[in-house]
């Protein structure tokens, strides 16, 4: 689901600009790096208690970090592929990498 995605670019993103442990915020968060990835990458939700912790950790507000790269997003997220004609294609095969990801993830 391309917001989640989004969500999760934002936050690593932030995570990133800011030079923010990336172990310290998993540690924060009580995860592992692996699930870590999962929030960066938009293959785990959150719930609005743990954005709001990840805002605060960053030194974002949660509405900051929710809207803050969506053009960044667009440009961004798909770094070994060329630039789609219609973005809801790009979604749709996200989609199905992801759906695909966790079913591996589930079956290991």
């Amino acid at each position: 689901m391309k917001e989640i995605r989004v969500v999760g670019f934002s936050i690593e993103n932030a995570v990133k600009e800011n030079k923010i442990d990336s172990d310290r915020l998993a540690d924060e968060l009580g995860c592992g790096k692996f699930d870590l990835q999962k929030i960066f990458k938009g293959r785990k939700i959150l719930t609005f208690p743990q954005l709001e912790m990840i805002a605060r950790f960053i030194g974002m507000n949660v509405d900051g970090l929710l809207n803050n790269l969506n053009n960044a997003y667009e440009q961004k997220v798909v770094h070994c592929m060329t630039d789609f004609t219609d973005c809801k294609n790009r979604e749709f095969i996200l989609d199905d990498i992801y759906d695909f990801m966790d079913l591996c993830d589930e079956v290991r």
